[in-house]
């Protein structure tokens, strides 16, 4: 519904919309009407729409991962070694 709102607020036909995008108009009118695409597609309409910094929310980073001092590591492995065996 949003891209729909947006291309009628921008007064552009599906057609011209569709050829902005660079997609197929049929392939337009099914995400239009349906709301269905592939990611391909969608990022096309949000390019046309200058929208494209929104596709980074669809994957975020990942957290970062809490740093462990050598000395930290090296206590954590001799902890585990404790009781293994000799080789």
């Amino acid at each position: 519904m949003r891209v729909r709102r947006y291309r009628q607020d921008q007064q552009l036909s599906q057609a011209d919309f569709a050829r902005e995008a660079g997609i197929p108009l049929r392939t337009y009118k099914r995400f239009e009407s349906h709301g269905k695409a592939t990611l391909e597609t969608f990022v096309e309409v949000l390019r046309a729409m200058d929208r494209t910094q929104y596709v980074f929310t669809l994957f975020p980073s990942p957290a970062p991962r809490p740093s462990i001092s050598l000395e930290d590591r090296l206590r954590s492995l001799k902890i585990r070694g404790q009781g293994a065996p000799d080789r």
